[in-house]
Protein backbone atom coordinates (compact mmCIF):
# COMPACT_ATOMS: atom_id res chain seq x y z
CA UNK A 1 0.00 0.00 0.00
CA UNK A 2 1.39 3.24 -0.75
CA UNK A 3 0.24 6.73 1.18
CA UNK A 4 0.22 9.87 -0.99
CA UNK A 5 -0.36 13.45 0.04
CA UNK A 6 -1.82 16.12 -2.35
CA UNK A 7 -1.82 19.92 -1.33
CA UNK A 8 -3.80 22.51 -2.70
CA UNK A 9 -1.97 25.64 -1.20
CA UNK A 10 -3.51 29.16 -0.40
CA UNK A 11 -1.86 32.03 0.91
CA UNK A 12 -3.28 35.21 2.84
CA UNK A 13 -1.61 38.57 4.77
CA UNK A 14 -3.15 39.80 7.51
CA UNK A 15 -2.75 42.39 9.98
CA UNK A 16 -0.60 41.99 12.82
CA UNK A 17 -2.34 43.43 16.44
CA UNK A 18 -0.80 43.72 19.46
CA UNK A 19 -3.89 43.68 22.43
CA UNK A 20 -4.83 40.02 23.68
CA UNK A 21 -7.20 37.50 22.13
CA UNK A 22 -9.39 35.43 23.63
CA UNK A 23 -8.03 32.17 23.69
CA UNK A 24 -9.39 29.68 20.46
CA UNK A 25 -8.15 25.87 20.70
CA UNK A 26 -7.29 23.92 17.43
CA UNK A 27 -9.35 21.24 16.56
CA UNK A 28 -10.76 19.21 13.40
CA UNK A 29 -14.10 20.06 11.88
CA UNK A 30 -16.48 17.70 10.19
CA UNK A 31 -18.83 19.54 8.40
CA UNK A 32 -22.28 18.72 7.77
CA UNK A 33 -21.32 16.96 4.18
CA UNK A 34 -18.50 14.61 6.19
CA UNK A 35 -16.12 16.85 4.99
CA UNK A 36 -13.17 16.80 7.34
CA UNK A 37 -10.83 20.06 7.64
CA UNK A 38 -8.01 19.42 10.02
CA UNK A 39 -5.79 22.80 11.80
CA UNK A 40 -2.57 22.81 9.66
CA UNK A 41 -0.25 23.36 12.43
CA UNK A 42 -1.80 20.16 13.93
CA UNK A 43 0.12 17.07 13.83
CA UNK A 44 -1.53 13.97 12.03
CA UNK A 45 -0.91 10.19 13.81
CA UNK A 46 -2.32 7.60 11.39
CA UNK A 47 -3.67 4.14 12.74
CA UNK A 48 -5.30 1.21 10.99
CA UNK A 49 -8.17 -0.82 12.76
CA UNK A 50 -9.36 -4.00 11.84
CA UNK A 51 -12.75 -2.80 13.26
CA UNK A 52 -14.76 0.76 13.81
CA UNK A 53 -13.56 0.17 17.39
CA UNK A 54 -10.13 2.15 18.07
CA UNK A 55 -9.01 0.12 21.08
CA UNK A 56 -8.26 -2.30 17.44
CA UNK A 57 -6.09 0.45 16.30
CA UNK A 58 -2.24 -0.51 15.84
CA UNK A 59 -0.02 2.89 15.53
CA UNK A 60 2.19 3.75 12.29
CA UNK A 61 5.49 3.98 13.02
CA UNK A 62 8.67 3.87 11.68
CA UNK A 63 10.87 1.16 12.99
CA UNK A 64 10.25 1.15 16.95
CA UNK A 65 8.53 4.26 17.09
CA UNK A 66 6.06 4.21 19.50
CA UNK A 67 4.27 7.36 17.60
CA UNK A 68 4.98 9.08 14.19
CA UNK A 69 3.73 12.10 14.05
CA UNK A 70 2.92 13.84 9.83
CA UNK A 71 2.52 16.86 8.82
CA UNK A 72 0.70 18.31 6.08
CA UNK A 73 3.14 19.91 3.16
CA UNK A 74 0.93 22.77 3.48
CA UNK A 75 -3.08 24.45 3.22
CA UNK A 76 -5.43 22.59 1.05
CA UNK A 77 -6.96 19.48 0.21
CA UNK A 78 -4.76 16.30 0.47
CA UNK A 79 -5.52 12.84 -0.67
CA UNK A 80 -4.48 9.55 1.48
CA UNK A 81 -4.83 6.73 -0.72
CA UNK A 82 -4.12 2.96 -0.70
CA UNK A 83 -4.05 1.47 -4.40
CA UNK A 84 -3.84 -2.67 -4.19
CA UNK A 85 -3.33 -2.32 -8.38
CA UNK A 86 -2.74 1.04 -10.21
CA UNK A 87 -4.21 -0.36 -13.28
CA UNK A 88 -7.61 -0.64 -12.00
CA UNK A 89 -9.55 2.30 -10.93
CA UNK A 90 -12.06 0.30 -8.69
CA UNK A 91 -8.97 -1.37 -6.89
CA UNK A 92 -7.88 2.47 -5.18
CA UNK A 93 -9.59 4.13 -1.82
CA UNK A 94 -8.92 7.39 -1.21
CA UNK A 95 -9.73 9.93 2.07
CA UNK A 96 -9.61 13.23 1.54
CA UNK A 97 -8.53 15.26 4.13
CA UNK A 98 -8.85 19.63 3.84
CA UNK A 99 -5.37 20.82 5.71
CA UNK A 100 -6.56 24.75 6.99
CA UNK A 101 -4.20 27.12 7.93
CA UNK A 102 -5.46 29.99 6.64
CA UNK A 103 -7.49 32.35 8.88
CA UNK A 104 -10.65 33.96 7.58
CA UNK A 105 -10.85 37.51 6.22
CA UNK A 106 -13.64 39.45 8.27
CA UNK A 107 -14.52 43.07 7.24
CA UNK A 108 -16.02 45.75 9.27
CA UNK A 109 -19.71 47.16 7.96
CA UNK A 110 -20.52 50.62 9.07
CA UNK A 111 -24.21 51.59 7.97
CA UNK A 112 -26.73 53.34 7.98
CA UNK A 113 -25.70 57.08 8.81
CA UNK A 114 -23.44 59.75 6.86
CA UNK A 115 -19.73 58.98 6.04
CA UNK A 116 -17.44 62.54 5.90
CA UNK A 117 -13.31 61.08 5.38
CA UNK A 118 -11.54 64.06 6.47
CA UNK A 119 -8.49 64.23 8.72
CA UNK A 120 -10.89 61.64 10.50
CA UNK A 121 -13.57 59.55 9.66
CA UNK A 122 -17.02 60.86 10.86
CA UNK A 123 -20.04 59.43 10.85
CA UNK A 124 -23.68 61.36 11.64
CA UNK A 125 -26.93 59.44 12.88
CA UNK A 126 -28.65 56.10 12.72
CA UNK A 127 -24.96 54.08 12.92
CA UNK A 128 -24.70 50.58 13.01
CA UNK A 129 -22.05 48.31 13.47
CA UNK A 130 -21.30 44.58 12.35
CA UNK A 131 -18.37 42.37 11.47
CA UNK A 132 -18.83 40.67 8.37
CA UNK A 133 -16.06 37.62 7.58
CA UNK A 134 -15.67 34.60 5.59
CA UNK A 135 -13.32 31.86 5.01
CA UNK A 136 -12.60 29.91 2.28
CA UNK A 137 -12.04 25.82 3.80
CA UNK A 138 -13.68 25.18 6.78
CA UNK A 139 -16.03 28.17 7.15
CA UNK A 140 -16.22 30.98 9.69
CA UNK A 141 -16.99 30.02 13.04
CA UNK A 142 -17.59 33.51 14.23
CA UNK A 143 -16.08 37.43 14.53
CA UNK A 144 -15.35 39.32 17.47
CA UNK A 145 -15.40 43.00 18.45
CA UNK A 146 -14.06 45.19 20.71
CA UNK A 147 -15.15 48.59 21.35
CA UNK A 148 -12.87 51.29 22.60
CA UNK A 149 -10.77 49.07 24.60
CA UNK A 150 -13.89 46.81 26.10
CA UNK A 151 -13.99 43.11 25.88
CA UNK A 152 -14.25 40.90 22.88
CA UNK A 153 -17.68 39.49 22.13
CA UNK A 154 -19.40 37.87 19.28
CA UNK A 155 -21.18 39.73 17.02
CA UNK A 156 -24.57 37.95 16.50
CA UNK A 157 -26.46 41.03 15.15
CA UNK A 158 -25.65 44.79 14.27
CA UNK A 159 -25.10 47.18 17.23
CA UNK A 160 -25.86 50.76 17.34
CA UNK A 161 -23.63 53.27 17.81
CA UNK A 162 -25.83 55.83 19.36
CA UNK A 163 -23.43 57.69 21.15
CA UNK A 164 -21.45 61.11 20.32
CA UNK A 165 -17.57 60.48 21.01
CA UNK A 166 -14.42 58.99 19.28
CA UNK A 167 -14.49 54.90 18.46
CA UNK A 168 -11.86 52.81 18.42
CA UNK A 169 -13.01 48.96 17.15
CA UNK A 170 -10.94 45.91 17.20
CA UNK A 171 -12.24 43.47 15.25
CA UNK A 172 -11.71 39.76 13.84
CA UNK A 173 -12.42 36.21 12.88
CA UNK A 174 -12.35 32.70 13.45
CA UNK A 175 -12.69 29.86 11.57
CA UNK A 176 -13.92 25.94 12.16
CA UNK A 177 -10.62 24.99 12.97
CA UNK A 178 -9.23 27.29 15.52
CA UNK A 179 -7.82 29.63 13.20
CA UNK A 180 -7.71 33.07 14.14
CA UNK A 181 -7.83 36.42 12.14
CA UNK A 182 -5.02 38.92 12.80
CA UNK A 183 -6.95 41.34 14.40
CA UNK A 184 -8.12 44.78 12.51
CA UNK A 185 -8.79 48.03 13.76
CA UNK A 186 -10.70 51.48 12.77
CA UNK A 187 -11.32 55.01 14.30
CA UNK A 188 -13.62 57.09 13.40
CA UNK A 189 -15.93 59.53 15.20
CA UNK A 190 -19.88 59.20 15.73
CA UNK A 191 -20.88 63.17 15.20
CA UNK A 192 -24.46 63.73 16.60
CA UNK A 193 -24.54 67.77 17.18
CA UNK A 194 -25.29 70.07 14.18
CA UNK A 195 -23.41 73.11 13.54
CA UNK A 196 -24.14 76.57 15.26
CA UNK A 197 -24.62 79.66 12.97
CA UNK A 198 -25.08 82.93 14.03
CA UNK A 199 -24.60 86.19 11.54
CA UNK A 200 -22.62 89.80 11.74
CA UNK A 201 -23.68 93.01 10.08
CA UNK A 202 -21.35 95.31 8.69
CA UNK A 203 -21.39 98.45 6.60
CA UNK A 204 -24.65 100.72 7.23
CA UNK A 205 -26.58 100.40 10.16
CA UNK A 206 -27.46 100.85 13.65
CA UNK A 207 -27.06 98.81 16.61
CA UNK A 208 -27.51 95.76 13.83
CA UNK A 209 -31.25 96.50 13.91
CA UNK A 210 -31.92 99.15 11.59
CA UNK A 211 -30.14 98.52 8.54
CA UNK A 212 -29.35 100.61 5.06
CA UNK A 213 -29.22 98.86 1.41
CA UNK A 214 -25.12 99.75 1.39
CA UNK A 215 -25.34 96.79 4.96
CA UNK A 216 -23.97 93.36 4.53
CA UNK A 217 -24.86 90.58 6.49
CA UNK A 218 -21.98 87.74 7.58
CA UNK A 219 -22.95 84.23 7.79
CA UNK A 220 -20.84 82.58 10.48
CA UNK A 221 -21.20 78.98 10.71
CA UNK A 222 -19.33 76.57 13.40
CA UNK A 223 -18.94 72.80 13.43
CA UNK A 224 -16.46 71.49 15.54
CA UNK A 225 -16.30 67.59 14.10
CA UNK A 226 -17.02 67.03 10.52
CA UNK A 227 -17.29 70.54 9.73
CA UNK A 228 -19.94 72.95 7.58
CA UNK A 229 -21.14 71.21 4.94
CA UNK A 230 -23.24 74.22 3.76
CA UNK A 231 -25.28 76.92 4.85
CA UNK A 232 -28.47 78.31 3.73
CA UNK A 233 -30.99 81.38 4.00
CA UNK A 234 -34.01 83.00 2.39
CA UNK A 235 -35.70 86.19 3.43
CA UNK A 236 -39.35 86.44 4.62
CA UNK A 237 -40.27 83.13 3.63
CA UNK A 238 -38.69 82.96 0.78
CA UNK A 239 -36.64 80.07 -1.30
CA UNK A 240 -33.76 79.00 0.36
CA UNK A 241 -30.04 79.77 -1.04
CA UNK A 242 -27.16 78.60 -0.69
CA UNK A 243 -25.05 81.33 0.85
CA UNK A 244 -21.67 81.93 -0.13
CA UNK A 245 -20.61 85.54 0.62
CA UNK A 246 -22.10 88.22 2.09
CA UNK A 247 -25.88 89.21 2.28
CA UNK A 248 -27.02 92.66 0.96
CA UNK A 249 -30.33 93.08 1.61
CA UNK A 250 -30.72 95.70 -0.65
CA UNK A 251 -33.44 94.57 -3.02
CA UNK A 252 -35.71 94.26 -0.26
CA UNK A 253 -38.89 96.89 0.59
CA UNK A 254 -38.40 99.55 2.91
CA UNK A 255 -39.49 97.94 6.14
CA UNK A 256 -38.90 95.11 8.04
CA UNK A 257 -37.64 91.44 7.13
CA UNK A 258 -36.86 88.32 8.81
CA UNK A 259 -33.51 86.47 7.87
CA UNK A 260 -33.89 82.66 8.28
CA UNK A 261 -30.48 80.87 8.34
CA UNK A 262 -29.00 77.80 9.14
CA UNK A 263 -26.71 75.33 8.76
CA UNK A 264 -25.63 71.67 7.73
CA UNK A 265 -22.39 69.75 8.49
CA UNK A 266 -20.81 67.26 6.48
CA UNK A 267 -22.82 63.67 8.21
CA UNK A 268 -26.57 65.21 8.14
CA UNK A 269 -26.70 66.98 10.66
CA UNK A 270 -28.63 70.17 10.34
CA UNK A 271 -29.26 72.68 13.12
CA UNK A 272 -32.38 74.77 13.72
CA UNK A 273 -32.99 77.65 11.47
CA UNK A 274 -32.33 81.01 13.03
CA UNK A 275 -33.82 84.16 12.69
CA UNK A 276 -32.75 87.64 12.81
CA UNK A 277 -35.64 90.64 11.98
CA UNK A 278 -34.77 94.09 11.09
CA UNK A 279 -35.50 97.23 9.86
CA UNK A 280 -34.63 97.41 6.09
CA UNK A 281 -34.27 101.49 6.06
CA UNK A 282 -34.07 102.91 2.30
CA UNK A 283 -35.17 106.51 2.53
CA UNK A 284 -32.99 109.27 2.94
CA UNK A 285 -34.33 112.33 5.93
CA UNK A 286 -36.82 114.96 4.54
CA UNK A 287 -35.95 118.65 5.70
CA UNK A 288 -38.07 121.71 5.77
CA UNK A 289 -37.02 124.90 6.38
CA UNK A 290 -38.77 127.44 8.51
CA UNK A 291 -37.83 131.12 9.88
CA UNK A 292 -37.74 132.94 13.03
CA UNK A 293 -38.87 136.14 12.37
CA UNK A 294 -38.30 138.76 9.57
CA UNK A 295 -39.68 136.48 6.79
CA UNK A 296 -42.65 137.39 4.29
CA UNK A 297 -43.57 136.54 0.62
CA UNK A 298 -44.54 139.32 -1.46
CA UNK A 299 -45.48 138.79 -4.67
CA UNK A 300 -44.53 135.40 -4.88
CA UNK A 301 -40.94 136.07 -3.55
CA UNK A 302 -39.48 135.28 -0.78
CA UNK A 303 -38.02 138.34 1.41
CA UNK A 304 -35.80 138.64 4.68
CA UNK A 305 -33.64 140.87 7.13
CA UNK A 306 -30.27 140.75 8.18
CA UNK A 307 -31.73 139.69 11.04
CA UNK A 308 -33.84 136.95 9.84
CA UNK A 309 -32.39 133.39 11.28
CA UNK A 310 -33.26 130.30 8.72
CA UNK A 311 -34.08 126.40 11.00
CA UNK A 312 -33.80 123.97 9.31
CA UNK A 313 -35.78 120.39 10.52
CA UNK A 314 -34.77 116.48 9.31
CA UNK A 315 -37.03 113.96 9.83
CA UNK A 316 -36.47 110.59 9.12
CA UNK A 317 -38.91 107.24 9.33
CA UNK A 318 -36.87 105.42 11.03
CA UNK A 319 -33.08 105.50 11.92
CA UNK A 320 -32.89 109.60 12.77
CA UNK A 321 -31.28 111.82 11.31
CA UNK A 322 -27.39 112.09 11.72
CA UNK A 323 -26.34 115.09 10.18
CA UNK A 324 -28.04 118.25 8.43
CA UNK A 325 -25.95 119.85 5.39
CA UNK A 326 -27.05 123.65 3.83
CA UNK A 327 -25.26 125.12 0.87
CA UNK A 328 -25.98 129.05 0.23
CA UNK A 329 -25.34 130.14 -3.45
CA UNK A 330 -23.86 126.74 -4.42
CA UNK A 331 -20.77 127.31 -1.82
CA UNK A 332 -19.25 124.36 -0.26
CA UNK A 333 -21.89 122.97 1.99
CA UNK A 334 -21.30 123.20 6.20
CA UNK A 335 -22.95 121.29 8.47
CA UNK A 336 -26.11 122.35 10.23
CA UNK A 337 -25.80 122.76 14.06
CA UNK A 338 -28.19 126.04 14.71
CA UNK A 339 -30.28 128.83 12.98
CA UNK A 340 -27.96 130.82 11.04
CA UNK A 341 -28.89 134.36 9.26
CA UNK A 342 -27.87 135.17 5.67
CA UNK A 343 -25.00 137.15 4.29
CA UNK A 344 -25.36 141.11 5.56
CA UNK A 345 -25.54 142.05 2.29
CA UNK A 346 -28.61 143.13 0.50
CA UNK A 347 -29.35 141.08 -2.47
CA UNK A 348 -30.71 137.52 -3.89
CA UNK A 349 -29.99 133.90 -2.53
CA UNK A 350 -30.52 130.63 -2.45
CA UNK A 351 -30.28 127.71 -0.18
CA UNK A 352 -30.40 123.98 -1.04
CA UNK A 353 -29.87 121.69 1.72
CA UNK A 354 -29.55 118.00 2.57
CA UNK A 355 -29.67 115.07 5.36
CA UNK A 356 -27.97 111.78 6.15
CA UNK A 357 -29.69 109.32 8.66
CA UNK A 358 -27.68 107.13 10.98
CA UNK A 359 -27.42 104.40 8.74
CA UNK A 360 -26.06 106.71 5.58
CA UNK A 361 -28.86 106.83 3.72
CA UNK A 362 -28.93 110.25 1.81
CA UNK A 363 -31.48 112.52 1.23
CA UNK A 364 -32.19 114.40 -2.17
CA UNK A 365 -30.15 117.83 -1.74
CA UNK A 366 -32.79 119.87 -2.36
CA UNK A 367 -34.65 123.22 -1.63
CA UNK A 368 -38.77 124.52 -1.24
CA UNK A 369 -40.48 127.38 -2.43
CA UNK A 370 -39.76 129.72 0.42
CA UNK A 371 -35.67 129.20 0.28
CA UNK A 372 -35.14 128.86 -3.48
CA UNK A 373 -34.90 132.61 -3.67
CA UNK A 374 -34.88 134.89 -1.01
CA UNK A 375 -33.96 138.58 -1.35
CA UNK A 376 -32.44 140.37 1.75
CA UNK A 377 -34.02 143.50 2.37
CA UNK A 378 -32.18 145.65 4.88
CA UNK A 379 -33.68 149.35 3.54
CA UNK A 380 -36.32 150.15 5.64
CA UNK A 381 -39.87 151.97 4.15
CA UNK A 382 -39.90 155.43 3.24
CA UNK A 383 -42.10 157.24 5.44
CA UNK A 384 -43.94 160.26 5.48
CA UNK A 385 -47.22 162.66 6.07
CA UNK A 386 -48.95 165.20 4.93
CA UNK A 387 -51.40 168.20 6.76
CA UNK A 388 -54.50 169.14 5.15
CA UNK A 389 -55.71 172.97 5.57
CA UNK A 390 -56.27 174.45 7.75
CA UNK A 391 -52.59 174.90 9.01
CA UNK A 392 -50.10 177.62 9.17
CA UNK A 393 -46.70 177.46 9.41
CA UNK A 394 -45.10 180.66 11.11
CA UNK A 395 -41.94 181.01 13.27
CA UNK A 396 -40.98 177.57 12.65
CA UNK A 397 -43.86 176.28 14.22
CA UNK A 398 -47.11 174.24 12.44
CA UNK A 399 -50.48 175.27 13.64
CA UNK A 400 -53.28 173.57 13.08
CA UNK A 401 -56.89 172.87 13.87
CA UNK A 402 -59.22 170.29 14.71
CA UNK A 403 -60.37 169.94 11.53
CA UNK A 404 -57.03 169.72 10.33
CA UNK A 405 -56.40 166.00 8.96
CA UNK A 406 -53.07 164.37 9.39
CA UNK A 407 -52.12 161.84 6.40
CA UNK A 408 -49.54 159.39 6.69
CA UNK A 409 -47.73 157.60 3.70
CA UNK A 410 -45.24 154.91 3.36
CA UNK A 411 -43.44 153.12 0.40
CA UNK A 412 -40.77 150.53 0.15
CA UNK A 413 -39.55 149.29 -2.74
CA UNK A 414 -38.59 145.66 -1.70
CA UNK A 415 -40.18 143.05 0.29
CA UNK A 416 -43.18 145.90 0.79
CA UNK A 417 -46.14 145.87 2.71
CA UNK A 418 -44.91 148.57 5.33
CA UNK A 419 -47.40 149.29 8.20
CA UNK A 420 -47.78 152.35 9.73
CA UNK A 421 -48.41 152.97 13.50
CA UNK A 422 -48.39 156.68 15.18
CA UNK A 423 -49.12 158.23 18.50
CA UNK A 424 -50.08 161.38 19.65
CA UNK A 425 -47.78 162.41 22.44
CA UNK A 426 -48.00 159.69 25.09
CA UNK A 427 -50.82 158.45 23.83
CA UNK A 428 -50.92 154.53 23.04
CA UNK A 429 -49.54 153.57 19.32
CA UNK A 430 -52.15 153.14 16.61
CA UNK A 431 -52.17 151.52 13.31
CA UNK A 432 -52.81 153.88 11.16
CA UNK A 433 -55.21 153.16 8.75
CA UNK A 434 -57.22 156.56 7.57
CA UNK A 435 -56.23 160.33 7.70
CA UNK A 436 -56.87 161.94 11.45
CA UNK A 437 -57.28 164.66 13.10
CA UNK A 438 -56.32 166.38 16.99
CA UNK A 439 -58.78 168.11 18.96
CA UNK A 440 -57.20 168.77 21.97
CA UNK A 441 -55.22 172.57 21.54
CA UNK A 442 -51.65 173.15 22.46
CA UNK A 443 -48.49 171.62 21.40
CA UNK A 444 -48.35 167.92 20.53
CA UNK A 445 -45.72 165.80 19.26
CA UNK A 446 -46.62 163.14 16.15
CA UNK A 447 -44.65 160.04 16.17
CA UNK A 448 -44.94 157.59 13.47
CA UNK A 449 -42.99 154.92 11.88
CA UNK A 450 -43.50 152.12 8.80
CA UNK A 451 -42.09 148.56 9.04
CA UNK A 452 -42.00 146.42 5.94
CA UNK A 453 -42.78 143.32 5.58
CA UNK A 454 -39.07 142.08 7.36
CA UNK A 455 -39.07 144.70 10.01
CA UNK A 456 -37.08 146.89 8.70
CA UNK A 457 -38.31 149.84 10.45
CA UNK A 458 -38.31 154.09 9.47
CA UNK A 459 -39.41 156.26 12.44
CA UNK A 460 -40.08 160.23 11.89
CA UNK A 461 -41.31 162.50 14.54
CA UNK A 462 -43.49 166.11 13.86
CA UNK A 463 -44.01 168.96 16.29
CA UNK A 464 -47.61 171.02 15.77
CA UNK A 465 -50.04 173.13 17.62
CA UNK A 466 -53.76 173.13 17.71
CA UNK A 467 -55.18 176.15 17.66
CA UNK A 468 -59.38 176.21 17.76
CA UNK A 469 -59.21 179.46 19.61
CA UNK A 470 -60.47 182.38 17.53
CA UNK A 471 -59.24 185.98 17.27
CA UNK A 472 -60.75 188.31 20.42
CA UNK A 473 -62.68 191.32 19.37
CA UNK A 474 -62.10 194.61 20.70
CA UNK A 475 -64.01 198.09 19.51
CA UNK A 476 -64.26 201.57 21.20
CA UNK A 477 -65.09 205.61 20.15
CA UNK A 478 -63.52 208.54 19.42
CA UNK A 479 -65.86 210.53 22.06
CA UNK A 480 -67.34 209.48 25.28
CA UNK A 481 -70.89 208.48 25.12
CA UNK A 482 -73.50 211.62 26.17
CA UNK A 483 -76.04 209.71 27.80
CA UNK A 484 -78.30 206.82 27.76
CA UNK A 485 -81.26 205.71 26.00
CA UNK A 486 -84.01 202.83 27.39
CA UNK A 487 -85.12 200.43 24.92
CA UNK A 488 -89.04 200.09 25.96
CA UNK A 489 -89.41 196.93 23.83
CA UNK A 490 -85.82 195.00 25.14
CA UNK A 491 -85.95 196.60 28.25
CA UNK A 492 -82.16 197.66 28.04
CA UNK A 493 -80.40 200.89 27.83
CA UNK A 494 -78.17 201.54 25.11
CA UNK A 495 -75.01 204.19 25.01
CA UNK A 496 -75.93 207.43 23.21
CA UNK A 497 -73.13 208.98 21.30
CA UNK A 498 -72.82 212.37 19.26
CA UNK A 499 -73.09 212.91 15.65
CA UNK A 500 -69.66 212.31 14.06
CA UNK A 501 -67.56 210.06 16.59
CA UNK A 502 -65.43 207.73 14.73
CA UNK A 503 -66.09 203.72 15.92
CA UNK A 504 -62.86 202.10 16.09
CA UNK A 505 -62.99 197.75 15.48
CA UNK A 506 -59.91 195.85 16.66
CA UNK A 507 -58.81 191.81 17.47
CA UNK A 508 -56.21 190.07 18.72
CA UNK A 509 -54.86 186.46 18.24
CA UNK A 510 -52.69 184.74 20.45
CA UNK A 511 -51.56 182.16 17.96
CA UNK A 512 -51.21 182.98 14.09
CA UNK A 513 -52.32 185.84 14.22
CA UNK A 514 -55.43 187.89 13.01
CA UNK A 515 -56.40 187.98 9.31
CA UNK A 516 -59.67 189.94 8.86
CA UNK A 517 -62.08 191.89 10.54
CA UNK A 518 -65.99 192.11 9.08
CA UNK A 519 -68.57 194.09 10.33
CA UNK A 520 -72.30 194.74 9.23
CA UNK A 521 -74.15 198.01 10.64
CA UNK A 522 -78.04 198.05 10.67
CA UNK A 523 -78.48 194.11 9.43
CA UNK A 524 -76.26 195.53 6.13
CA UNK A 525 -74.33 192.83 4.02
CA UNK A 526 -71.29 191.95 6.01
CA UNK A 527 -68.01 194.32 4.96
CA UNK A 528 -64.84 193.73 5.46
CA UNK A 529 -63.14 196.69 8.17
CA UNK A 530 -60.44 198.94 6.76
CA UNK A 531 -60.39 202.02 8.29
CA UNK A 532 -62.80 203.39 11.37
CA UNK A 533 -65.87 204.43 10.41
CA UNK A 534 -67.63 207.77 11.68
CA UNK A 535 -71.34 207.50 12.95
CA UNK A 536 -73.21 210.21 11.27
CA UNK A 537 -76.94 209.27 10.80
CA UNK A 538 -78.58 209.67 13.79
CA UNK A 539 -81.10 207.63 15.24
CA UNK A 540 -80.55 203.77 17.17
CA UNK A 541 -78.07 201.36 15.66
CA UNK A 542 -77.39 198.21 15.70
CA UNK A 543 -73.38 196.48 14.85
CA UNK A 544 -71.96 193.32 14.48
CA UNK A 545 -68.23 192.31 14.06
CA UNK A 546 -66.73 189.27 12.95
CA UNK A 547 -63.19 188.25 13.40
CA UNK A 548 -60.73 185.59 11.68
CA UNK A 549 -57.44 184.55 12.26
CA UNK A 550 -55.16 182.65 10.01
CA UNK A 551 -56.68 179.51 10.79
CA UNK A 552 -60.14 180.22 9.55
CA UNK A 553 -61.11 180.17 13.49
CA UNK A 554 -64.01 183.19 13.81
CA UNK A 555 -65.18 184.47 16.70
CA UNK A 556 -67.97 186.89 16.49
CA UNK A 557 -69.20 189.26 18.43
CA UNK A 558 -72.54 189.64 20.15
CA UNK A 559 -74.91 192.63 18.36
CA UNK A 560 -74.14 196.17 19.88
CA UNK A 561 -77.00 198.49 20.14
CA UNK A 562 -76.60 202.03 20.79
CA UNK A 563 -78.10 205.26 19.16
CA UNK A 564 -76.57 208.67 17.53
CA UNK A 565 -78.02 212.29 18.06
Amino acid sequence: MRLIFSTLAICLVVSAFSQDLPAFDKKPYKDSEGNLYWPLSLPVYLQLSPSPNSADAVMLTEGNETAHAMKWDGHGKHLIKHDDNHHSKESTVAFAVNADGIAPVSGLELLGATRHAAAKIYFGKGLTISVKGKDEMSGLQGAYLSINQATFTRLSAPGALSDEKEYTVKYFGVDNVGNVEEPKWATFTVDLTAPTSNHEVSGGHLDGQILSPRAMISLIPRDEASGVKKTEYYFDGGKPLPYATKISPAGLADGEHTLTYYSSDNVGNTESPRQFTFYLDSKGPEVKSSFDADFAVSEGRSYASTSTLIALEATDNKAGVKQLFYSINGAPEKVYTAPFALPAKQGTYSIRYRAVDQVGNVGATVTDKQVATIYIDDTPPVVTHSVSIPKVYTRDTLFVTDKTLFTIKSFDAESGGAIVDYKVDNSVETTYEAPFSVFTEGKHALSYSGTDLVNNSAVKTAFFVVDNTAPEIFFHTSLEKIGTQKLVAKEQEIPIYAAGTILYMAATDKAVGTKAIYFSLNQHPEILYTQPVKLMTKGVHSLKIKAVDFLGNVRTQDTIEFAVQ
